[in-house]
């Protein structure tokens, strides 16, 4: 049986403003943050947020900070809305450079999105449940709750924050007892 998951400890179910003003601080560059290595220390944060619309803004928000982000989504038809969120943003502010990436690409197309996310050319991944083992980035969305502890566990990253709807509650109660 697996132990469970130090995770969403007292400090760790605070609001998108609280989270992007004490947590994300402007982090290095894309293209330096692939270089590094993943630290084995990974902080989990959880918002609440009550509805699709909400989760959107919470995105959003977390957005805003400029932090480099690779945001999970669960199915293609959530990286679709959450891709095209994303892109609107861009109209606003430059900082909203995005690129997408799910199981059905194929390998070299994944290569040369990884060539130019490595070359600074986007800011932020939105990707399904493939675990994108050559990125390391300074903070992980999970957009989407995945469906077990091995998903969660393989989005890892130095920082990571769950945006969680109601309905999201019985799945975060599993992840947190490593079940």
């Amino acid at each position: 049986m697996n132990a469970p998951l130090k995770l969403l400890e007292d400090k760790s179910n605070i609001s998108t403003d609280e989270f992007t003003r004490t947590v994300v601080e402007p982090s290095k560059p894309l293209r330096e943050l692939l270089e590094t290595t993943t630290e084995k220390h990974v902080e989990h944060y959880q918002i609440d947020v009550k509805n699709d619309v909400d989760k959107m803004k919470s995105l959003h928000e977390l957005l805003e900070s400029n932090v480099n982000a690779v945001i999970f989504c669960n199915g293609i038809s959530s990286l679709f809305v959450v891709r095209h969120a994303c892109a609107a943003l861009k109209l606003k502010a430059s900082q909203y450079d995005v690129c997408s990436m799910d199981g059905d690409l194929l390998p070299r197309k994944r290569d040369i999105l990884v060539d130019q996310l490595r070359s600074g050319e986007f800011k932020h991944l939105v990707t399904t449940d493939i675990k994108p083992s050559k990125l390391r980035d300074s903070l992980v969305v999970m957009y989407d709750i995945p469906s077990c502890l091995k998903f969660y566990k393989d989005r890892d990253r130095p920082s990571a924050v769950s945006l969680v709807k109601p309905s999201d509650e019985i799945r975060m109660k599993r992840i947190k007892k490593g079940t």
